[in-house]
């Protein structure tokens, strides 16, 4: 096919199947075999190439403004050259040992996004120790499905270095801390993350199993734990939260079973440190799955000047409301958003919301069991209420209540 600089658009497929897709400043490419003159794509901005036994990187020399690049199902890389124009780099189901990810991140020393996903779980590998180049200018990263790496303990290794590291997903690995584990995390001065981190999300991490390993992230703004049914709170250092936004930490309970997290815990050490006081917390919105954990007065207190949204999810075992905690509930006086999701026990809502004087949406999902509204109604300044998989009782009762408050929006979701 002759070259033209004015085709945007192009598709090769064969059957059913899709071997080349090309549009404007995009290139996905299947099973490529060297056909294409890639040096006359010179206008390509993201590249993805899909299930390959090998790909000459050297073919990219004179694309200047590729800043995406995908490989999918991949088995050899080549490390050849380096490629100083990516910028986003996704890495989905390769396979890679410690050694060749380690060289795949040199060849793009200019990457600022780094996405990892390796399904599925080999014991005939080793473990895939994660070695990021200190030279590397990585600003965001996540890591998913990736059953055999690993993050080294000696000093400088793993991503220890990566002073530019602004945010880290690491979801359904397994073995990510295992060398942690066999230390004292808290007697070490090196961590496993860098304190540049502002933003860490661990998802379902059955290796992380101490809050010492985070000691050192005193930066963070966002902090998720979800599904961590190993974590403790040995190590855990408050100073970690003195910069929080947004804090999440729950075991989604009812859907696997698990015991509940270690949110209460957390927030009680808290309370329990001098560093903070009330109006010293920055944090705006909390998500856990522990309702008395939280609904305590010296914990309201504490997060009462800032908290905007609170979530309460997958809280299995709370029933009611006792005196204290309608109290500790009121002391939230900058409570916007108040959301009650996936407790199957909870028969009743807070007598006292109407003394929340700054509510303005109230959401309740899957909790059957709460039969009627709070007797005195809710505050003036609430304007959004959704109900989903609720009681019919609950129902007509929210149906009344709309009839009579029309500044009221109530949907009722399916």
């Amino acid at each position: 096919m002759p070259h033209t600089s004015t085709l945007t658009r192009v598709s090769v497929r064969k059957g059913d199947e899709t071997l080349l897709y090309f549009r404007e400043e995009e290139l996905t490419a299947y099973h490529y075999d060297g056909a294409l003159a890639l040096h006359n794509l010179g206008k390509v901005k993201a590249m993805e190439i899909v299930d390959m036994l090998h790909f000459p990187l050297a073919d990219l020399q004179n694309l200047n403004c590729l800043t995406r690049h995908s490989f999918e199902d991949c088995d050899n890389i080549d490390n050849t050259v380096v490629l100083h124009s990516v910028q986003s780099l996704y890495l989905d189901d390769c396979h890679l040992t410690g050694k060749s990810l380690t060289m795949v991140l040199s060849i793009f020393p200019a990457l600022t996004y780094f996405n990892l996903r390796m399904f599925g779980e080999n014991h005939d590998i080793e473990e895939i120790v994660l070695q990021a180049p200190i030279t590397c200018s990585l600003c965001h990263m996540s890591i998913s499905s990736s059953k055999n790496l690993v993050l080294p303990v000696e000093d400088g290794g793993g991503l220890q270095e990566l002073s530019s590291l602004q945010s880290l997903r690491i979801s359904d690995c397994g073995r990510m801390f295992s060398r942690w584990c066999m230390v004292d995390a808290g007697a070490r001065t090196s961590k496993p993350l860098p304190s540049s981190l502002r933003e860490l999300s661990i998802c379902r991490e059955s290796s992380m199993q101490s809050m010492a390993l985070l000691s050192n992230l005193t930066s963070l703004t966002h902090l998720t734990l979800l599904e961590c049914e190993d974590l403790t709170v040995d190590g855990f250092d408050p100073l970690i939260t003195l910069n929080l936004k947004e804090l999440v930490v729950l075991n989604n309970c009812y859907e696997n079973n698990y015991s509940c997290s270690i949110a209460a815990d957390l927030l009680s050490e808290m309370t329990r440190t001098k560093v903070l006081s009330a109006g010293s917390l920055q944090l705006e919105a909390l998500k856990v799955d522990n309702i008395s954990g939280v609904l305590v007065p010296s914990i309201c207190s504490l997060l009462a000047a800032n908290l905007h949204k609170l979530i309460f999810k997958s809280d299995l075992q709370m029933e009611s409301f006792d005196e204290e905690q309608e109290h500790a509930l009121q002391l939230l006086t900058s409570l916007k958003q108040l959301y009650f999701a996936d407790c199957p026990s909870l028969l009743s809502l807070p007598d006292g919301l109407h003394h929340i004087s700054s509510l303005q949406k109230l959401h309740i999902y899957n909790c059957p069991k709460i039969g009627f509204l709070p007797k005195e109604g809710f505050p003036s300044s609430l304007r959004d209420l959704v109900l989903s998989e609720c009681s019919v009782d609950l129902q007509d009762q929210l149906k009344k209540l709309e009839t009579s408050n029309p500044d009221l929006f109530v949907h009722h979701m399916r």
